[in-house]
């Protein structure tokens, strides 16, 4: 079982855990006090940047890549981080956007939770709802070891 830390709106946590669980991934909210066990994933999505990191650290955090609290909260932790927005500069962005459809890029290779390696690409999705929670939500599932072609499906659910 993985362990999300979502750090922003409950309703994007939620909507997030429906996706992932209906392709079949035991995934659970973290909760400090009840898991002994660090986070598996951490997402810093806070507009008021209100973020907590305490060890014991998760294993990986995703953030978008203009989140200066996000970015100062995990800057002496040592904890990977893979960003994910609309600069050029974030590992996970949209090259190209239309009325119905998106073509999100993975910019950089990054390993998920098991260790296999998401390598560069464009994953052509349904963006009912482009903008960053979109991608959040898409470099969570890779981090998980959601299949990129198996992706677009996901999100046709929204």
């Amino acid at each position: 079982m993985d362990l999300l830390d979502w750090q922003g709106r409950r309703t994007e946590a939620d909507r997030l855990l429906e996706l992932l669980r209906a392709q079949g991934l035991c995934v659970q909210p973290y909760d400090r006090d009840r898991h002994g066990t660090p986070a598996s994933v951490c997402v810093l999505a806070d507009p008021a940047g209100a973020y907590t990191l305490q060890q014991p650290y998760p294993t990986i955090a995703i953030f978008e890549g203009e989140d200066r609290a996000a970015l100062r909260a995990i800057a002496k932790t040592g904890i990977p981080a893979i960003t994910a927005g609309l600069s050029e500069h974030d590992t996970v962005t949209y090259s190209s956007m239309a009325q119905e459809r998106c073509a999100v890029t993975v910019g950089r290779p990054f390993l998920t939770l098991r260790g296999t390696s998401v390598q560069e690409q464009e994953i052509v999705l349904p963006c009912p709802c482009a903008g960053t929670p979109l991608l959040l939500f898409v470099t969570t599932a890779l981090v998980l070891g959601v299949a990129p072609e198996l992706l677009s499906g996901m999100f046709s659910l929204s």
